[in-house]
């Protein structure tokens, strides 16, 4: 198999020395680690297992000079493993050339090529667990049956490393700390649920370091170091951000559980922001505010675009991520916004045309049940029955220190690619108000729900919440 496809496959991303030293300082892995087992239960080629011997080794020639019981030690406290026999091997070969920076040669490392996964022997052992376990979603496991006897990861549709962190617990001993790198998208997602109540129960979160938009992968993820605490519950947490101009950590606020674990998702932030934060998930106003989703025809380069003939069924679009108009084919009648039928359709020769050149394609879009039978019809039914309703249209993406984008359309014209507002009672510019206000870029920024490029994403829900509380009664 190619390199690169197993990684996928096998949710590896190999982890840069900068993030390996932060999440062993994290763990404490500095002083006082001789005759301490440490763990790397998704080890790859070494990255962790290399940080960790150079910190043991360090820490053992202060104390001591013997050759001999280094290697014992090093064969007895430092464990790896990994599902991928060939980064196994690398994992032993990059181990061997620091010891042998120490004429130190035949070390019986205790790295095992084995599924992490069915692997019971280090549980109630390890006084450090540390890693960057595999992300990928459990409809590209081979083999979920194994994944879905881990009680964190059996609610949505779930990443492997929910279970890592499971597996990772039950390996920590009495006193025992863990330490990853994984996806902060188990703050608030719903196949992180089970595990978040299990921390929040059970009191042993000691940090979190959020990288926020900051990727030390490739990989479209944005990432936390997380760090478990079993030896003691802790009533507060050091909540830490990651500064990319000096490529460290500074603490930004010590947290309760009751600050950051409402509605049972995690926020993090200052003390003061989550109190707002706070006010507006459990504020029980409400107006008469939609907030929904715009046109979703599944097939957008058929239906939008400049056309050069006209018809009662091309009205103007607007796309609100962008801010930029065309025309669409709209093959529903304005009145009761009903499809037109297929005698109807072929009356408008330009349009027919031009939809039978793509039928082929646009059959094979996923119709919802509505639309099935109409094989020129939207992919989905959302947003038509509104196009004769002045809106007001906002996208789905905003920047810090950059207000929303807002746009107000008029009747028989269309919106895609972003979210749209009707209101009877409260005007629209009290409402675009509100939205470009540097409180909704506070209040985006407290979800987390980063995009590349500096940007962060919300929901209807999202928006609709926040706008009752500022203008509901």
């Amino acid at each position: 198999m190619h390199e690169n496809v197993s990684q996928k496959l096998n949710g590896q991303v190999f982890t840069p020395d900068l993030l390996v030293d932060l999440i062993l300082d994290q763990a404490g892995y500095k002083e006082n680690i001789l005759k301490k087992h440490i763990i790397d239960n998704s080890c790859g080629n070494g990255q962790f297992l290399v940080k960790i011997i150079e910190r043991y080794c360090k820490a053992f020639f202060r104390e001591n000079s013997n050759l001999k019981s280094l290697k014992h030690q090093l064969e007895t406290y430092i464990h790896g493993i990994d599902i991928d026999e060939k980064h196994v091997k690398n994992a032993i070969l990059r181990a061997n050339l620091v010891v042998q920076n120490y004429k130190i040669e035949g070390v019986n490392w205790d790295f095992k090529a084995k599924n992490t996964l069915e692997i019971e022997h280090f549980n109630g052992k390890m006084d450090f667990v540390v890693g960057n376990p595999p992300y990928i979603r459990i409809h590209n496991l081979n083999n979920n049956k194994s994944l879905k006897n881990f009680n964190f990861s059996t609610i949505g549709m779930t990443d492997i490393y929910l279970a890592f962190y499971e597996i990772g617990i039950k390996m920590l001993s009495k006193n025992g700390i863990l330490s990853y790198v994984s996806p902060s998208s188990f703050f608030t997602s719903k196949a992180g649920s089970i595990f978040r109540e299990f921390l929040y129960k059970n009191k042993i979160i000691k940090s979190v370091v959020d990288h926020k938009h900051h990727q030390f992968f490739k990989a479209t993820t944005y990432t936390t170091i997380f760090t478990i605490d079993k030896s003691a519950k802790n009533q507060t947490v050091d909540y830490f951000n990651f500064d990319d101009k000096t490529n460290s950590i500074f603490l930004v606020s010590k947290l309760e559980y009751e600050q950051f674990y409402l509605d049972n998702k995690f926020y993090f932030s200052t003390p003061e922001k989550l109190t707002f934060l706070k006010e507006i998930i459990y504020d029980k106003k409400k107006t008469d505010i939609s907030v929904k989703n715009g046109l979703a025809t599944l097939a957008d380069s058929v239906f939008i675009g400049d056309f050069n003939f006209n018809s009662e069924y091309i009205l103007p679009v607007l796309k609100a991520s962008n801010g930029k108009w065309a025309k669409i084919i709209f093959p529903y009648n304005i009145k009761n916004f009903q499809i037109i039928t297929d005698s109807e359709l072929k009356q408008q020769l330009e349009i027919f045309d031009h939809l039978s050149f793509f039928k082929e394609k646009l059959q094979k879009r996923s119709f919802d049940h509505s639309n099935k039978n109409f094989w020129y019809s939207f992919g989905r039914r959302q947003a038509i029955s509104d196009t004769d309703k002045e809106r007001l249209v906002l996208n789905s993406l905003v920047k810090e220190n950059k207000p929303l984008k807002i746009s107000l359309i008029q009747k028989n014209t269309c919106i895609y690619s972003g979210f749209y507002i009707i209101s009877e009672k409260i005007d629209y510019k009290s409402i675009a108000e509100k939205l470009q206000s540097e409180v909704f870029l506070d209040f985006v920024e407290l979800l987390g729900k980063y995009k590349n490029g500096g940007y962060y994403t919300f929901s209807t829900k999202d928006v609709k919440k926040y706008l009752d509380f500022m203008l509901g009664t």
